[in-house]
């Protein structure tokens, strides 16, 4: 706002060079103007002065032949004749002794010129003196003055000739001066254009050389400018990517290695927000290490990428998935939001891709795969559901046949009677109609523990006087086409409580990727918005990145809302697609939250730690903030600090609370 006022007070080049060649050419043609009229002005002065003379000797001459002492009726006549022509303004004929013996007089004919014009040059009406002389004696003297009206009169039409002959001249000169100085000022707008994508990080900025050579310089250095920007940024996102892959991923198959895989799966499975339904599938390839001797340890690492490549493109359709090698040809697979029938079909797939593979059908591969499944759910520790994945695994070995085999979860609490699909459906609409679904808070703090920066808005619901969080729900409601009903009724609640409370407030909600899918989805969350417009300027709508590959046109509706109501726009899960972190630059996000995974024991992992520091040097280049997630201990924390974020959540700092809380001073 200071700055617009600053601009609104500074004069445009444009309008200062326009003033001033305008002013310049005022003053050359208003002092060519003024020298012309004086200049004229005297030259009639002068012809005044001559016709006043030389009518006077000419008369005097004429008159002196018939002059007569006594009688001056033949000069009368002849001064009469003279005088009706119209060019003097008297004449008079005195005797010797000074009397007036003739005289003729008129009054100024100043018809059609103003008075002022008059004063302002007052011209002189000269006299011209002859003496008359009879007999060779001077009987006499003849005064005749010239009339001024007809100076005046030809001085006023010069004045308003040259008045229309140099406004038109200036008009025109204004006009070209006006068209020149757009064309040259053209290619500053241009600059200014490209200064702001620059500033919003968008360094593809070419722009066209101007004609004058002061401006071509400087927009061949705004062009090398971003070129160089684009390119460190490019290079910026390249490092990153290879640190990526050296940090987490497996060298051999390019999926997570055990390391990444055991963090983001022990993050999901602590956290609330739904990440932690689904089914752990441990699939083993015996033998490899004969396999390698038999057939060469490339041929082993070709047979490991194989099978790497099927279990991810297995995993493709199911959003949120994950797979990892813990070793050997032993991999881990993660099905998000899948559970019971649905994961036991995945992997009766699984199994028979993997055992179609040439290189396992060769090498005799009748009783060299196995996998393990169990449903992950709640707050399960990860090593209980690995033993219980891997125990499943074993029973399938013994088999002696490539086989799968399903264990038994044991995250539900209390030993509970799952609810079949067909109560799940019921509960969800129920709780949907009587509007039971509410929310919890857990703030954000900032990297200086002084204040927070947004609060987190948390889904829950009640079943049979039990709180569940989002984790336990929003599964069911994705597979039975709630979600967007749910996130509808949740933006409502927060938007609601937003105009309850303070106004230092923020709320960030976060939007199902099946809601973005959804063909109502920019219909039902616009009219919310538009409905609480006030309050969206203190809104974060947060999206997983996983909807960046499977909802873009959703997201890109979301961007679009996002311009006409300045809400913010949060990716979450960042890092864990494996997406190149380039699209950043051309997309306008305000804040990313860092993958649990990345940020669980990052205290001890000097790999994750130089990765998310870059991940943090390239995100505030585009003005983008970096929030930590999933902080479960005071190391974890003063490492993100360390490492550059803006803010961090996480059970360690907050849990969630029924209402926002407020920071204390400090």
């Amino acid at each position: 706002m200071t700055d617009n006022k600053a601009l609104r007070d500074k004069r445009s080049i444009k309008v200062l060079m326009l003033g001033l060649i305008s002013t310049m050419l005022l003053i050359l043609l208003g002092g060519v103007f003024g020298l012309n009229l004086w200049q004229k002005k005297v030259y009639l002065q002068d012809q005044l002065q001559s016709h006043a003379r030389d009518s006077a000797t000419s008369l005097g001459l004429s008159v002196s032949h018939v002059a007569d002492p006594q009688d001056w009726v033949v000069a009368s006549s002849m001064v009469d004749a003279i005088f009706d022509s119209g060019a003097y303004q008297g004449i008079r004929i005195l005797d010797q002794e000074g009397r007036s013996v003739v005289a003729r007089t008129s009054s100024k004919d100043l018809e059609g010129v103003p008075k002022w014009f008059v004063r302002w040059l007052d011209l002189q009406a000269p006299v011209g003196e002859a003496e008359i002389i009879a007999g060779w004696r001077p009987v006499g003297r003849l005064m005749v003055q010239s009339d001024t009206g007809i100076a005046y009169r030809e001085l006023w039409s010069t004045l308003r000739n040259q008045l229309a002959w140099f406004a038109v001249v200036t008009a025109f000169a204004f006009a070209a001066f006006h068209l020149l100085l757009s064309s040259l000022l053209r290619p500053l707008l241009r600059l200014e254009q490209a200064a702001h994508r620059i500033e919003d990080k968008h360094f593809d900025v070419s722009l066209p050389i101007p004609g004058t050579r002061e401006l071509a310089k400087v927009t061949l250095a705004v062009n090398s400018m971003a070129d160089h920007l684009r390119r460190s940024f490019e290079e910026q996102v390249a490092t990153i990517e290879s640190l990526r892959k050296l940090a987490l991923l497996d060298s051999v198959t390019g999926v997570l290695n055990r390391q990444s895989f055991d963090n983001r799966l022990q993050a999901a499975l602590a956290g609330d927000d739904g990440d932690s339904v689904g089914a752990l599938l441990l699939a083993q390839l015996s033998g490899l290490s004969e396999y390698n001797d038999q057939f060469g340890r490339e041929q082993g690492d070709a047979l490991l990428k194989q099978m790497a490549e099927v279990i991810h493109d297995e995993c493709l359709s199911h959003i949120g998935s994950y797979v990892g090698r813990r070793g050997g040809g032993c991999f881990t697979v993660f099905l998000s939001g899948l559970t019971d029938s649905r994961a036991e079909a995945v992997a009766e797939r699984l199994l028979e891709r993997l055992t179609s593979l040439p290189l396992i059908k060769n090498w005799g591969g009748s009783n060299r795969l196995h996998i393990g499944v169990v449903n992950t759910e709640g707050r399960t520790p990860l090593a209980q559901v690995l033993s219980v994945a891997d125990f499943a695994m074993r029973v399938a070995q013994k088999s002696c046949t490539n086989a799968w085999r399903k264990g038994r979860s044991s995250g539900r609490e209390g030993g509970q009677k799952p609810l079949t699909a067909t109560e799940w459906q019921s509960l969800l609409l129920s709780t949907l109609a009587d509007k039971g679904f509410y929310l919890h808070f857990q703030p954000v703090l900032s990297d200086d523990s002084r204040n927070f920066l947004f609060h987190q808005a948390l889904v829950r619901m009640n079943m049979n006087g039990r709180v569940l969080a989002a984790a336990e729900f929003l599964p069911m409601a994705d597979r039975f086409n709630l979600a967007l009903k749910v996130d509808a009724q949740v933006l409502e609640d927060a938007l609601t409580r937003l105009a309850e409370h303070h106004e230092d407030a923020a709320f960030c909600v976060s939007l199902a990727v099946s809601s973005l899918q959804s063909a109502e989805f920019a219909d039902s969350v616009s009219v919310i918005l538009r409905r609480f417009s006030a309050q969206c300027p203190r809104l974060l709508l947060e999206v997983s990145e996983h909807a960046l590959q499977a909802a873009w046109a959703g997201f890109d509706r979301l961007l679009q809302l996002r311009n006409e109501l300045a809400f913010r726009i949060v990716i979450s899960r960042f890092g864990s697609t494996g997406m190149p972190f380039g699209y950043l630059k051309s997309c306008p996000v305000d804040m990313i939250k860092i993958d649990p995974g990345l940020v669980k024991n990052i205290h001890k992992d000097q790999g994750h730690q130089f990765y998310l520091r870059s991940i943090v040097q390239i995100a505030h280049s585009q003005a983008i903030k970096v929030i930590g997630v999933g902080v479960e201990s005071q190391d974890d924390w003063d490492s993100l600090v360390q490492l550059g974020v803006d803010g961090a959540m996480g059970y360690y700092l907050f849990r969630p609370q029924e209402s926002p809380p407020h920071m204390a001073a400090p």
